[in-house]
């Protein structure tokens, strides 16, 4: 299987996480929720920064669509680091979950993340991420297939599991409804959640792949709104000096709580730094030529 990349997915509380009492921690959740995050922003630079961070989405699933050996999840390691820092900044409880499929695109190489093993699940590879084990297993859908095991994570504990599933499955669905299942090309993923990381993150330690690389250079709108943003639910950094780092991005995310940074959170993309997504980079991609809004 080829370690594909990271998709990000909002910490689940309460009855979000659980199906007939049982936990479901698959890729099936509230995923890349920073675009609900800045909806409704209007001030820049949270502005530019939300049509960034969709854009680079949207292309990739958009890709997606006509390219079957890709899957949607981050594999640069700028943008994983960003899209973290963003969330600490907001204040959102998060997951990163690694993941592994036999899809070819993008091959993310080893970063030296250090994840708990989940188990496996059987999702689309776009963005949605519909699973069916989640609705044919944990939601108890298909009474036939009742015999599938689980692990404590609601996942399925082998990859030969998780493909004899998936063959009885399409047997199933010749004889059921088809409105009895779940429509689409499911893949097998291989999960773990991260748990530490190293304190650097270079994008050198990336292989060259084809997928898009966007354009970052906010140096000319270096801090968040003059004033706060009403209605909006993210609670934002106020303007300031950036305090000092520890040099280490996440910390305890098997807690089930986030590290909130502050406001020095997001320096580093800010001015530029080593690291930054685009920073002493020519822009190159599908995204590279997106306006600051």
């Amino acid at each position: 299987m080829t370690v594909n990349g990271v998709i990000f997915q909002r910490r689940a509380d309460g009855l979000w996480a659980w199906r007939k009492g049982r936990e479901y921690r698959g890729v099936d959740g509230d995923d890349w929720y920073l675009e609900d995050e800045l909806w409704d922003v209007r001030e820049q630079p949270w502005r530019a920064l939300r049509d960034r961070v969709v854009g680079y989405l949207g292309a990739l699933e958009e890709r997606s669509h006509f390219d079957p050996g890709l899957l949607v999840a981050i594999d640069d390691p700028s943008w994983i680091r960003l899209y973290a820092e963003v969330s600490e900044a907001l204040g959102v409880g998060y997951r990163m979950l690694l993941c592994e499929t036999d899809l070819a695109r993008p091959a993310m190489g080893d970063l030296g993340l250090e994840c708990d093993f989940l188990g496996y699940d059987c999702a689309w590879p776009g963005g949605d991420c519909c699973s069916a084990v989640l609705c044919d297993l944990v939601g108890g859908r298909v009474f036939e297939l009742s015999d599938v095991p689980l692990n404590a994570n609601g996942l399925i504990p082998t990859r030969e599991a998780a493909e004899a599933f998936l063959w009885r499955r399409e047997r199933l669905k010749a004889r059921y409804p088809e409105s009895s299942f779940e429509g689409g090309d499911f893949v097998v993923y291989r999960l773990g959640e991260v748990v530490a990381v190293p304190s650097v993150l270079r994008v050198a330690q990336v292989p060259p792949d084809e997928g898009p690389r966007p354009a970052w250079d906010l140096r000319g709108a270096c801090g968040p709104p003059e004033a706060p943003i009403g209605g909006g639910r993210a609670r934002r950094p106020c303007r300031g000096p950036c305090g000092p780092r520890d040099g280490r991005l996440w910390k305890d995310l098997g807690s089930g709580l986030v590290r909130v940074s502050g406001p020095g959170a997001l320096a580093w993309w800010r001015d530029g730094g080593p690291g930054a997504p685009g920073a002493g980079t020519p822009p190159v991609g599908p995204c590279s030529d997106m306006g600051e809004g």
